[in-house]
Parts: structure tokens; C-alpha cells; sequence
């Protein structure tokens, strides 16, 4: 329990205790070794600069010898591991911290523990109450589990601004995750400027009035009936970004999403269609023509200036759900079938994600796809896939060689609905925060050869139920367990909403060792210091809610998400808040089912309410 009560989200490999703290003064100062290459002397400026906000100190960076009372050391140890290791050893004494990592990205993780171990208010943007910056003695040896570690925002079918954007690679970086997955392209907008093809977004960036793009049938009242809805990223935009999630430590994966969800490229650009195209409001047909020469030519102009803009040596081009219906009355596609002597043209897709990849190679870079490319690249390709229907689909690839990411939408889709009443979709069920945490990218592999391809984990948030939600409503119970939406306006603070706390889960499923991992500690860490930390980052996260029981004695109980937490509860079926009783012990109630209860974070925000779980008595 000592060890949980630093808070330390994701656990580290190892943690050893000692006794005492050290305080961060306003006479510390940052040492880094004067022979210190620039990549490190940027990381450790960094973490200074998000430590000077918060306490109002210096903080200067210094070299070696320098007079410093409390100093925070950082320097690379060629012992912790090869230059790419992300690995560091984190040691904290009364008198001064030493940070020893093979690399920057080790050293940037080792400040990022570091600044954990301080009061939560090391996480805010400016000086708040007195202070005293005290961080525990600890010895940590760390280094992550996977070395892929993602989150993917969906930002075709809810465009993002960039200030937002930013805001999510911050908070990825605290949490270790290593890669921003940005997905650009869908049916419902292309949102990446290829300036050798304007029309890709002059036309598919947009929908609504005037436009080429349909109203999308998920639109919600957030969207003025009538408006012009969409935006784009310039080039521009996007080294801004690639730079600011480099400094963090954080590579950006684009994904331009081929053959299949071309709508908005359709809409754009309709002679990439086949012979026999669909309107382009009907989704199924709107997939490229693989049988149309020119259409590799379009998408060489793409993979020219997308390559250019990200220097991540990954590429995600998609491959999932496509719909060959189109290609098997087209012309161009049958001949091309009949050339290949392939037995139709429903099964040119394997052709199509070759010559993608080659097109790829020839720019140094790789290809990443769902798991359907899993019969169109050799696994020698150095493709990598990732298992969204389920964990069997990675493990088959895995026992083929292949490199995968696990994604499965029961563990990983963070679009998927929290609880019950609460919106999000339901096709891998409902996904609360403990089934994130379940998540186990190994479960049912004990050939350690066929281990070493999982290369990681990815959580995915799909961006179709990110838009406003109704008023609320007491009286229509269907909507009591929305959000409050000057808590979390949309669609970015759904979105927060719905990525956190669930990718703190994911992430500790992708960085710390299985035999580390618990559920009870982890929301024990979780609500004991990092939804204080969350709330000081500005997050609308979502409260985890507590479960309402009752006892073999007759008695009500209300089970708390994690230790400690603070619970309010009403006994007339009306919404609790701050100010509802204080729940201590159980209770006697004439009526149960009119019980609703909410847990409190530290910051006042509350959970859903909930009801009585009439599974457990």
C-alpha cells in the first residue's frame, strides 16, 4: 500500500522505497553533463519548463561542478541499454535526484516519473497555493513492456482543432505512450493537404450546405442544420505538430485510410471510382478502383507529400472493411483479375496493399494496416498489423511472423460506451475502465518466439459519438447517465471524456510487466493521486462510479471505485451531487431501487449516478 499511495501511473518495473524525500526548492537547478548531446539538453529543458509553471522556480539547466543545494542530474549511461532503449534507473535522495537513461527518450521518461512523484500541482500551468514540492526517496529501474505504445484519434469523422491536438500529445507523453496514431481520412472527410491535389480538400473536407459530402447520418444537433461543417490541416500545421510531439517523445503515425472509407476522396475526385460507381452517398461503393492506372499515380503524388511532412518510419494506409462488391462489375478490375490470374476481382485486395507497400519502401518507409492486410503482405515485409475485432486475429499473425499491435475493440476501442446508458457504440459491448486494464496482449501465447511479434498495444477512439449530446433531463432516465456538458462540451471534451481514464489503463497494459500489474492497485494509484493530476492537466476525464448493493443483512452499500473515494447518495431516485449524504456505512432503505449514488473526484467533478446492481447481494 505504500508503494501505491505515490500514485505512480504506469507502474514502473520496479520500485524501492526509502526512506525521506527531497524537496524542490527554488534554489534546485537541473544538471546536465556539459558533453551532453543537444536531443538531451532539449528533453531536459523541457521538463524543466513544465516544472517552472507550476512552482514558480528557475530552475536553470547547469553543468557539471556547478554549486547546486538540490539537484535534479541527467545524464546517459551506455549501461542502461542501446541508444534506442527506453529504459532508465530514477533515483531520488534527500539531497539530490539522479536520472541514468541509455537515451532521451529514457531520460525524458525518468523526468516524467520524477515530476509524478511531486504533489499533483506539478501538473498545472501556473502557481497555485503554497506548495511544499516534496517527492519521496525512491530507486526505480524502469523500461517499458512493449515498445509500441498508441493512441489513435479519429479526426475525418470529428475534425479537431490543432490547439486540441496539442493538448492530446501532452497528455500521451505523460503517460508513456510513445505514438500519436492520427487518423486522417474516412468517408466522412479528408484532412490532409496535398497541395499536388487541392481538390482532396476543397471538395472532401467539407460537408454540409454546398457541398460534395453528405450531412453523415450521426450528425448531431452540435452541427447547425444548413452549416458548412469540416476543416483540414495544412502542411503547416502538421510539421508544427510532428515537431511538438517529437520534443515529447512521441512519434505521429498518419493514416490515410485505402482502398476502403473513400467517400470524402470520392466526393473530391469521383474518377477514382470504378466504371460502375456508386453515388457517392451510399458508403459500401466508395473504395478507389484498383483496376485504374491512374489511380497509383494520384496516390504516389499522396505518398510523395505525406512521407515528406512524417518523419515516423510508419505509414498506416488502412485495408479495413472494404466492400469488393464495387470492383467485381467493373471492367478495368475484371481485366486486371484476369491479367494476375486471380479467379475475380474480390480478391484484388492482397494486389493493391503489395503495390501500396512497395510505393512505401521505395520512400523508406513501412506499412502499417488493420488486420485484414493479414493475407497481402509477406512477414518479411516488416508490415505491422493491428487486431481490432479481437485478440485471435493478432495471434494468428503473431504465429505467422507477422509484427502486431493488439487493438481489440473489447479491451482497446475507447468509442465504445462506458456503462449502461451511457452513449458511445456497442458492437465490442460495453468497455469500462476495467476492461482496458484486462487487457493482456499475451493472453493465450506461450510460445515465446510468437510473443516477441506482439510489438504493442494501441487504444482507439473513433470519433462518430463525439458530438452534442441533449440537454439533460431528469425526468427522461434515458439521459441521466450523460455527462454534464459544461463539464465537457463537444465534441473535445467527450473526447476526453471518453480516452480518459481508459488509455491510463491501456498505457500501463503497454508499458509495465504482467507480473506488476493489478487491478485494485491501479485504481488505488488512480484515485489516490492521478485524477488530481488529470484535473491539474485540465482534463474533463470521466469519474469511475461506484456499484450500489444489496447486503445479505438487507442493509444498502455503496462499493467505492477505489479506496477512499468520497461517495454521495439520495434515497428518492433523484441525481446526487457534492453536496447529497455522505455515504459511511451501509444503511437500511425501505426501497432500495430508489438509491443512486456518485463518487467524488478531488477536483468535485462526479460520476454517473447509478442504481442498484441487482446482480450482487
Amino acid at each position: 500500500m505504500e508503494e501505491e499511495a505515490l500514485g505512480l501511473v504506469p507502474q514502473p518495473a520496479s520500485v524501492e522505497l526509502r526512506a525521506g524525500h527531497f524537496e524542490l526548492r527554488a534554489d534546485a537547478a537541473f544538471v546536465v553533463p556539459a558533453c551532453a548531446p543537444p536531443e538531451l539538453r532539449d528533453v531536459v529543458e523541457l521538463c524543466a519548463s513544465q516544472l517552472r509553471g507550476p512552482t514558480g522556480f528557475a530552475l536553470p539547466l547547469v553543468g557539471e561542478g556547478a554549486a547546486v543545494a538540490a539537484a535534479i542530474a541527467v545524464a546517459l549511461d551506455a549501461g542502461i541499454g542501446p541508444e534506442d532503449d527506453e529504459g532508465y534507473v530514477l533515483d531520488v535522495a534527500q539531497g539530490a535526484v539522479h536520472v541514468r537513461a541509455a537515451g532521451r527518450r529514457g531520460a525524458f521518461y525518468g523526468l516524467q516519473t520524477f515530476r509524478q512523484l511531486l504533489p499533483p500541482e506539478a501538473f498545472g500551468e501556473g502557481p497555485g497555493p503554497a506548495v511544499r514540492w516534496l517527492a519521496r526517496c525512491v530507486h526505480i529501474e524502469d523500461r517499458p513492456r512493449f515498445c509500441w505504445r498508441s493512441v489513435m484519434l479519429d479526426c475525418s469523422r470529428t475534425f479537431f482543432d490543432m490547439d486540441f491536438l496539442y493538448r492530446y500529445v501532452d497528455w500521451l507523453s505523460v503517460h508513456k505512450f510513445n505514438i500519436f496514431h492520427w487518423h486522417l481520412t474516412d468517408n466522412e472527410g479528408w484532412r490532409l493537404e496535398i497541395r499536388a491535389l487541392p481538390e482532396l480538400t476543397r471538395a472532401g473536407a467539407w460537408y454540409g450546405a454546398g457541398c460534395a459530402l453528405p450531412v453523415p447520418s450521426f450528425r448531431c444537433a452540435w452541427f447547425p442544420s444548413g452549416a458548412r461543417n469540416g476543416g483540414f490541416y495544412s502542411q503547416e500545421d502538421v510539421r508544427l505538430l510532428v515537431r511538438y510531439a517529437a520534443a515529447r517523445c512521441v512519434d505521429v503515425l498518419p493514416e490515410i485510410d485505402l482502398p476502403g472509407h473513400s467517400s470524402a476522396a470520392a466526393a473530391a475526385m469521383p474518377e477514382i471510382l470504378c466504371e460502375n460507381r456508386v453515388d457517392v452517398t451510399e458508403d459500401h461503393g466508395m473504395i478507389w478502383c484498383v483496376g485504374r492506372e491512374q489511380n497509383y499515380a494520384l496516390l504516389d503524388r499522396v505518398l510523395d507529400e505525406l512521407c515528406s511532412l512524417f518523419p515516423f518510419r510508419y505509414v498506416h494506409l488502412g485495408g479495413d472493411e472494404v466492400d469488393c462488391g464495387a470492383w467485381l462489375g467493373c471492367p478495368r478490375c475484371t481485366a486486371m483479375a484476369a491479367r494476375e490470374g486471380l479467379p475475380d476481382a474480390g480478391s484484388l485486395q492482397p494486389l493493391f496493399t503489395r503495390r501500396l507497400a512497395a510505393a512505401l519502401a521505395l520512400r523508406g518507409k513501412l506499412l502499417v494496416g488493420w488486420e485484414e492486410i493479414a493475407g497481402s503482405v509477406e512477414s518479411s515485409s516488416g508490415a505491422v498489423l493491428m487486431s481490432w475485432t479481437g485478440a485471435e486475429p493478432g495471434c494468428a499473425a503473431a504465429k505467422n511472423r507477422h509484427q502486431v499491435v493488439m487493438c481489440p475493440g473489447a479491451h482497446a476501442y475507447l468509442d465504445m460506451a462506458q456503462g449502461p446508458g451511457e452513449r458511445g457504440h456497442s458492437w465490442a459491448g460495453r468497455v469500462p475502465l476495467s476492461a482496458c486494464y484486462a487487457l493482456d496482449p499475451l493472453a493465450g501465447i506461450d510460445d515465446p518466439s510468437v510473443a516477441s511479434n506482439v510489438v504493442g498495444v494501441a487504444g482507439c477512439l473513433w470519433s462518430e459519438f463525439l458530438l452534442e449530446w441533449p440537454a439533460l433531463g431528469l425526468a427522461d432516465t434515458a439521459k441521466l447517465h450523460e455527462p454534464n456538458p459544461r463539464e465537457c462540451p463537444a465534441p473535445a471534451g467527450f473526447a476526453e471524456y471518453q480516452t480518459w481514464p481508459r488509455a491510463a489503463a491501456l498505457a500501463e497494459a503497454a508499458w509495465t510487466p504482467a507480473a506488476r500489474r493489478g487491478l485494485a492497485p491501479f485504481l488505488a494509484r488512480l484515485g489516490g493521486a492521478h485524477l488530481a493530476r488529470l484535473s491539474r492537466l485540465g482534463m474533463r476525464y470521466r469519474v469511475p462510479e461506484p456499484r450500489v448493493m444489496v447486503r445479505s443483512d438487507g442493509r444498502v452499500a455503496v462499493e467505492a471505485p477505489w479506496p477512499g473515494a468520497e461517495l454521495r447518495y439520495e434515497t428518492d431516485d433523484v441525481e446526487p451531487g457534492p453536496a447529497s449524504l455522505l455515504y459511511v456505512e451501509p444503511f437500511e432503505c425501505a426501497q432500495p431501487s430508489r438509491v443512486r449514488a456518485v463518487a467524488v473526484a478531488p477536483d468535485g467533478r462526479t460520476s454517473i449516478a447509478v442504481r442498484l446492481d441487482c446482480t450482487q447481494r
